[in-house]
């Protein structure tokens, strides 16, 4: 099997696209930044997966973000077991210098190097999906899922680069954004107290479509005082749970009406 080769994408126009690319290429981070040793990574250099741009007078490797992400493909590659000359034939075909460059702002880029900086810019879904043999590609979700399901792709193995990327920088996210445009002040409100993290439980309750009240039960710290989690809200029911004299939950329940 064989894919297709990705086509040149020139509507990929940030204001600080330049700034973002010089970040993700500068190379300013040793070995232990890789999590990798010297044998491993002297070992992937050696076998073409890696390049070596060290100058004569640079005794240590340097890395940059964008080797980090790759080192990281890499490792989840050989989980799947695949063999360094498929990963090889990725690298060749995606990552390396002497792979084919799309140029875009002015400037050339690996096709790997395109993908994340698309992911930086929409957070939309990004695979890098490849055979036994390392015959690959990077797909968006449209194209991915119209090529499993007309039967283009066959057995394969399929790296989420956000996923990848959100591994590597977790403080930022990486899964696809939702426009809030249209959304309510209280769809907003739902969305926010959902993403919030600390909600075991969430309610909306719904009048001719429209949101009338939220209701969330919270975790709340043990540490806090019951005057400070009392203070804090105007419709709330508090419940503590108590173990050999001691309290080991509260939980509270937040109430909002509009």
């Amino acid at each position: 099997m064989r894919f297709k080769k990705m086509e040149k994408q020139s509507s990929f126009i940030t204001q600080n696209f330049e700034d973002l690319h010089d970040t993700l290429t500068n190379k300013q981070l040793s070995l232990k930044d890789t999590g990798q040793n010297h044998r491993v990574i002297n070992n992937w250099a050696k076998q073409g997966i890696i390049e070596d741009e060290r100058s004569d007078q640079e005794k240590w490797r340097r890395f940059s973000l964008m080797d980090i992400i790759w080192l990281s493909i890499i490792d989840d590659f050989r989980s799947f077991g695949m063999g360094l000359p498929a990963i090889k034939e990725v690298y060749d075909h995606l990552v390396a210098k002497k792979a084919k460059r799309l140029e875009v702002n002015g400037k050339s880029l690996s096709q790997l190097e395109l993908a994340v900086l698309q992911v930086f810019h929409d957070k939309g879904l990004r695979f890098m999906v490849t055979d036994s043999q390392g015959n690959a590609e990077i797909l968006s979700e449209t194209d991915f899922k119209s090529k499993t399901t007309d039967g283009s792709i066959d057995n394969h193995i399929v790296i989420s680069l956000n996923r990848t990327i959100n591994e590597n920088f977790e403080e930022i996210a990486f899964a696809p954004t939702l426009d809030r445009g249209d959304l309510t002040k209280e769809e907003r409100d739902l969305l926010d107290i959902i993403r919030n993290g600390n909600f075991l439980s969430i309610k909306a309750r719904l009048k001719d479509g429209q949101i009338t009240m939220i209701e969330g039960v919270e975790r709340m710290a043990n540490k806090k005082r019951i005057i400070e989690i009392l203070n804090e809200g105007s419709f709330q029911d508090i419940e503590l749970r108590q173990e050999n004299g001691k309290v080991v939950s509260v939980h509270r329940t937040l109430k909002k009406k509009y």
